[in-house]
């Protein structure tokens, strides 16, 4: 048996691990949304995992808003408002393009790689990282569980990694937006 708790505090944790032991904490996880330094040392004390949602962003996070101007979410697509509130608490939508561009020159430099399999392979090499949840659309011309599951075959480089750290590390947020 394993347990897993979401979207919980340092505090909330500890909690629910004195009384049923906590196995994993999913939380939003992304190159812009990390866990808090108390999150990872409670969890790592603890000898818990993070399996992290919103690796993507929603979407926001791959070559179809490269170059974009900020989207305006319809009905169809009202969770974006929430990735958007986290790219807004990390940084502005220009940060975001220049981010989007770092990833797309690291793509280039991998065969058949996107945006968003680097982010995904970015995001996955976290050494807390237990897994992630992808929403996988499955449309008609849609690549996006093969590409998904390309992530999981990326290495990213030392090197990669730490471009990528140097674009983000301006303004991570900690423990995401909890807006569950």
């Amino acid at each position: 048996r394993y347990i897993g708790v979401e979207d919980y505090s340092p505090a909330m944790i500890a909690k629910a691990n004195e009384a049923f032991g906590v196995d994993t904490v999913q939380q939003e996880i992304s190159l812009i949304v990390r866990p808090s330094p108390q999150t990872l040392k409670l969890c790592k004390q603890i000898g818990c995992r993070f399996v992290g949602y919103g690796p993507l962003l929603g979407g926001l996070l791959s070559d179809r808003y490269l170059g974009m101007p900020r989207p305006t979410p319809d009905a169809d697509h009202s969770k974006q408002r929430d990735y958007l509130d986290s790219i807004d608490s990390w940084g502005s939508w220009n940060q975001f393009q220049e981010m989007l561009q770092v990833l797309r020159v690291l793509a280039n430099r991998h065969p058949g790689a996107d945006i968003a399999t680097v982010a995904l392979a970015y995001t996955l090499q976290l050494p807390y990282m237990l897994g992630v949840i992808v929403g996988v659309r499955l449309g008609v011309g849609s690549n996006h569980m093969r590409d998904s599951l390309a992530a999981c075959e990326l290495k990213l480089s030392e090197r990669e990694i730490a471009w990528i750290d140097e674009c983000v590390e301006s303004g991570i947020v900690l423990d995401g937006l909890a807006r569950t």
